[in-house]
């Protein structure tokens, strides 16, 4: 999957030569920029324990209601808090195509290159799917971040859909430290042939990371 490693590749290059800070004060005045017709990003806030954070949501995602977070959380239990889920206008009964982030105890000492891949084994042994790229380093604003994805045919029971018999799906998952107790994961979910358009809007979030006070 070089072409999806390529996405965080570009993005992340064009990002380094910008500060996040530039960004975000370009996307504010951008009433007046070169390409009026382009309105500027939406963004949404989450809260990790003490930590706030604002990212941009992809063009054409949806922030999911409370209601609906509420719903997910429900399927997590206690094992870990869900902040936010975004939801692809491509979605559907029978198609899954969605981001969702929440955090999770997790010491900082466990997201090191040398404990990451029994994270990827741990994926590729909780949802059949099967790990599909190298582990790439991304920065979440600073914080040291893991991203990999996976691809298979799997139950959709899997992903909440037991009318349908089979998905052909793709996942990518990104981790990273928000304190020396607690990770965050971002969880993105798509139709294997919507791949690089998925990573995209993925690329969106994780290059546009803002924490606050």
């Amino acid at each position: 999957l070089t072409g999806l490693e390529s996405v965080f590749a570009r993005d992340a290059e064009r990002h380094l030569r910008i500060p996040l800070e530039v960004v975000a004060e370009k996307d504010r005045e951008h009433s007046g920029d070169d390409h009026p017709e382009d309105p500027p990003p939406e963004r949404a806030s989450l809260r990790i324990g003490i930590r706030h954070a604002r990212f941009d949501i992809p063009q054409g995602w949806v922030a999911q209601s409370a209601a609906k977070v509420a719903e997910i959380q429900a399927t997590q239990g206690d094992q870990a808090t869900v902040h936010a889920a975004l939801h692809h206008p491509g979605s559907s009964p029978e198609l899954i195509y969605a981001l969702t982030i929440w955090s999770t105890a997790m010491p900082a000492s466990m997201l090191t290159s040398e404990n990451i891949p029994q994270l990827v084994l741990s994926a590729e042994q909780h949802t059949g799917l099967r790990g599909m790229s190298d582990v790439t380093p991304v920065s979440l604003d600073g914080a040291a971040g893991w991203l990999w994805h996976l691809q298979g045919v799997v139950p959709g029971t899997l992903f909440g859909r037991p009318q349908v018999a089979t998905m052909d799906v793709h996942c990518s998952e990104m981790w990273a430290s928000v304190d020396a107790f607690t990770a965050i994961k971002m969880l993105l979910t798509a139709p294997r042939a919507s791949a690089h358009e998925a990573a995209d809007g993925l690329a969106t979030v994780v290059f546009s990371w803002q924490w606050g006070p």
